[in-house]
């Protein structure tokens, strides 16, 4: 018969092993977040060369940004805090 020890220690390896997956799985999930926002980053007009014409358009532009990164930002924070459960939102 196997020991409590060995025992316990199967069991630390198995969670451990079954955190390092979910915490890989949460980090690509990060790692294509971070790419698409850097694509939608690199269409965005320089500063120097806005039009001041075309400023409104450029600021509900940003404010849209502003609250997709805020929306990254609360699903990374769920997905530390509660990693077992699927964001709700």
């Amino acid at each position: 018969m196997l020991s409590n020890a060995f025992l316990k220690f199967l069991w630390s390896a198995f969670l451990f092993e079954q955190k390092l997956q979910l915490f890989q799985g949460q980090m690509e999930e990060i790692d294509a977040r971070l790419t698409e926002a850097e694509q939608v980053k690199s269409t965005w007009t320089p500063v120097q060369d806005l039009v001041i014409d075309s400023l409104s358009e450029q600021m509900d532009d940003l404010k849209v940004t502003t609250a997709t990164v805020l929306i990254m930002h609360r699903d990374l924070l769920f997905g530390c805090l509660y990693p077992s459960l699927k964001s709700p939102w």
